[in-house]
């Protein structure tokens, strides 16, 4: 039987770091989806293709499940903490046959060689987890199997709003402290946004642990300032005038928990995107943990994000349009 799955990636809108407090994050899922297929192989032992990422690898199911652990660089790496997230789930495991084809890809996810920071690895857990499940014909929800696999695999850091984002779809707030589902909402129907990439991929674990030797377990003042912001913003949705003013004090939140703890979310080039969009009339900002990466740009002015999107290619940005894609997992294919 072959079974092929996506999941959508992600944009963070509001709630970076925040999120890693309680506070709630506002997550677009967007229109570039990461595909697990399976199918059955010609020969014993598991095998792994991955587009996107790394090339090919073959283990035994007994080895994925029992042996040591697997290189993070092996294309196996997600899938072996999915299998033993689903067995501790009892999601039927046993079942499971000794010879599989498992192809991943998250071509979606990268501009070129270069990865762009949409989470395209939360949303191939997220289909895989699918995937794996309706092969063990196991009705366990996907999103827990999936937080916990992606969790372990980032070695316990990330809030989870990724792997929530890949599996529902749509615009959501995501709460770390309440559980692993999230909440849909309407984005703001005036609101209109742009995309941009710096051409630079960060390294999301680098800046989280930074973050966490800044915290110290505590809440600082800047963060509990940003946690307030980020309650502030989810609030004023789906009203246009009130988000975006919202908007504003959330990324004014952000520089100067960026100044404080010295994170890095601001680098140079986002730094001059932000400056751009000043001059545009629209609101800049990182998306995720920065550094590099994503960058989106709000405002109720159609023209002022379509000048901004100009003069960020002027500049030598990378405009990557995307959409809000309403739908999480998909099995687009079962037979």
């Amino acid at each position: 039987m072959t079974i092929v799955v996506s999941a959508p990636g992600k944009l963070v809108v509001t709630g970076e770091y925040a999120v890693l407090a309680g506070a709630p994050a506002l997550v677009m899922a967007i229109n570039r989806r990461m595909v697990c297929t399976l199918q059955p192989a010609d020969s014993v032992d598991w095998h792994f293709r991955s587009s996107g990422f790394a090339g090919e690898a073959h283990h035994t199911l007994t080895a994925l499940l029992d042996g040591g652990p697997l290189d993070v660089a092996d294309p196996a790496y997600l899938c072996q903490h999915i299998l033993r997230a689903l067995r501790a789930a009892n999601a039927g495991v046993a079942d499971l046959p000794s010879h599989l084809l498992l192809s991943a890809d998250s071509r979606a996810g990268f501009d070129g060689a270069q990865k762009i920071g949409v989470g395209s690895s939360a949303a191939v857990c997220a289909a895989s987890t699918a995937a794996l499940l309706r092969l063990c014909g196991s009705a366990a929800p996907v999103v827990d199997i999936a937080q916990r696999a992606h969790a372990h695999a980032q070695g316990g850091r990330g809030s989870g709003l990724d792997v929530a984002a890949a599996c529902a779809g749509g615009f959501i707030c995501f709460e770390r402290t309440r559980d692993t589902a999230a909440r849909q909402l309407s984005f703001p129907e005036n609101v209109r946004f742009a995309t941009v990439f710096t051409g630079t991929s960060a390294a999301t674990t680098d800046h989280l642990a930074r973050y966490d030797r800044w915290c110290a377990g505590a809440i600082p003042q800047p963060l509990q300032n940003l946690m307030d912001a980020a309650s502030a913003v989810a609030a004023a949705v789906p009203e246009a005038e009130a988000f975006m003013r919202q908007l504003c004090a959330y990324i004014r939140a952000l520089q100067q928990l960026d100044d404080a703890a010295d994170l890095g979310i601001y680098t140079d080039a986002h730094r001059k995107l932000t400056r751009l969009g000043t001059a545009c009339g629209v609101a800049y900002k990182p998306s995720g943990a920065g550094g590099g990466d994503m960058g989106m740009a709000f405002a109720t002015d159609a023209a002022a994000i379509a000048s901004f999107e100009a003069e960020a290619a002027t500049a030598g940005f990378k405009p990557l349009p995307m959409e809000l894609d309403l739908h999480g997992i998909t099995i687009s294919h079962e037979g």
